[in-house]
């Protein structure tokens, strides 16, 4: 009985042995994916609207990841961002850009800070600007982010680092 007891115990040992070295060579780093770069680019402010901020843009697989973080807003006004082909947020140029906002429309708090994220269909290098709009007049621009032209080499890093 303890011989059975013994074989049974060491037959469990064995498994989980085994088991927990499949798991760890799964996470090994050459298994795991480099993240993609990050681009950070500044807002800036259209017409002395002293709106500013920044926008982050990273790769995913389909798509692109953008966050908007800006500053200068009026508290409780609501605001949406666009992307654009174009880099000069122009909306006349690419109507339909107002059709594929990023994320949601937000909302001013009351130190004036505004935040929406999302991940849009088109990939980093065919983004040329994001801008800052009010969401109750889509023709009112606040504030622009040239993506390629604002983006420096300090800006762009590997996410993590």
């Amino acid at each position: 009985m303890k011989r059975w007891m013994l074989g049974a115990l060491l037959s469990v040992i064995l498994v989980f042995a085994v088991a927990s070295v499949a798991v760890a060579q799964d996470a090994t780093p050459e298994m795991t994916p480099e993240p993609a770069p990050v681009t950070q680019v500044q807002f800036q402010p259209v017409d002395n609207s002293g709106v500013t901020g920044f926008v982050l843009l990273q790769p995913q697989t389909e798509g692109t990841f953008i966050n908007v973080i800006v500053f200068g807003l009026q508290p409780d006004a609501k605001y949406v961002s666009l992307y654009y082909d174009n880099d000069t947020c122009d909306l006349a140029s690419e109507p339909e850009a107002a059709d594929e906002p990023v994320g949601n429309v937000y909302v001013g708090n009351r130190i004036g800070v505004g935040v929406t994220e999302g991940v849009v269909d088109d990939s980093l290098d065919e983004i040329g600007s994001v801008s800052v709009r009010s969401a109750d007049d889509i023709n009112m621009l606040f504030a622009c982010a040239d993506i390629h032209a604002g983006a420096t080499e300090e800006a762009t890093q590997q996410a993590g680092s």
